[in-house]
């Protein structure tokens, strides 16, 4: 790609956002970084504009004479619903451009849903079974862009991945419970079966991988696994962690599932957390095998991606 081309970068204030910016940094890429606020944490010789993703008129002023944009805007749990304007937005912002313009979607895996997760480790070819409204949605705004790749209005491409870890990212399962615990004296309370494979992606490769799907024109009109670190229990990568963190002697323990459904009574996280939860009852292995057949991709090693993160946490927690 050369560096004259314009990379458009939505919600990149947020963890997955920040590190598709960083890619295209390290490859000497033009930028532009899209927020509602019009301010950013990145150097302030990088493009900076102001827009509302759930303006229309906003966004396609934002960007405009964009060649790629990445679209990793999120949403909190009780706020999913709003993420279908947000990519009906975005498809006519990209479409207003032109119809070769690109987009590349940070998406998850909601939309396979139980019945998948329960057969085997997780494919791009399965059908979309997911019985809550996450998965629906999820499923709902996969549908728009590859319909609209299909009808010539753009060119769309979705990367998916499984939980992520990394600098900042506080949100996260790893983050919420295991990093943020790591310089207190809370033990280690997971939900689920800490014994279950679970595959983890680390924040700078989900990055990686969502720019090379953007900078490969085989990548379009397509759905794509992002690889990932590793596939090993819960219970093992978190005591990789703990290792790391010399931690070790803190406990790792199961929330019992009775106190997911008396919580989410009252507290609309837990709530929104119940439709999900299964990812950690059952293995959740993710299958990247058509990435890494079609692209050179070199993961960071788990060792290396868990000590920069134990790094970042002991600096930045207080």
């Amino acid at each position: 790609m050369e560096k004259t081309e314009l990379n458009v970068v939505l919600g990149a204030n947020g963890s997955v956002g920040s590190n598709i910016v960083r890619e295209l940094f390290a490859r000497g890429r033009n930028v532009r970084i899209v927020s509602r606020s019009g301010n950013s944490s990145f150097d302030k010789s990088v493009e900076v504009v102001k827009g509302d993703a759930f303006d229309l008129k906003s966004l396609k002023a934002a960007v405009r004479g964009a060649n790629v944009v990445y679209h990793s805007i999120g949403m909190p749990y009780q706020d999913f619903p709003k993420l279908e304007i947000i990519a009906d937005n975005v498809i006519r912002a990209a479409s207003s451009v032109g119809k070769e313009t690109k987009v590349v979607y940070a998406d998850n895996l909601y939309a396979y849903g139980k019945r998948n997760a329960v057969k085997g480790p997780l494919k791009e070819d399965l059908p979309h079974l997911a019985d809550g409204k996450k998965g629906k949605i999820r499923s709902s705004i996969e549908n728009k862009l590859l319909n609209a790749h299909k009808e010539g209005k753009i060119k769309a491409t979705i990367g998916k991945a499984s939980d992520f870890f990394g600098s900042g990212a506080k949100n996260s399962m790893l983050g919420m419970y295991v990093f943020d615990h790591l310089n207190s004296e809370k033990n280690i309370s997971l939900m689920g079966n800490v014994d279950k494979l679970h595959s983890y992606i680390y924040l700078p490769d989900f990055g990686r991988g969502l720019v090379t799907l953007g900078e490969n024109e085989s990548a379009f009109g397509e759905v794509w696994h992002l690889p990932h670190n590793t596939s090993i229990s819960t219970r093992k990568f978190v005591e990789m962690i703990l290792k790391e963190a010399k931690t070790e002697s803190k406990k790792i323990k199961t929330m019992p599932k009775l106190m997911l459904l008396f919580g989410s009574l009252f507290m609309k996280t837990a709530r929104e957390f119940k439709e999900v939860v299964y990812q950690w009852e059952n293995d959740f292995v993710v299958d990247s095998s058509k990435f890494t057949s079609a692209f050179d991709f070199q993961l960071t090693p788990p060792e290396e991606a868990i000590r920069q993160t134990v790094e970042w946490y002991k600096n930045n927690n207080p």
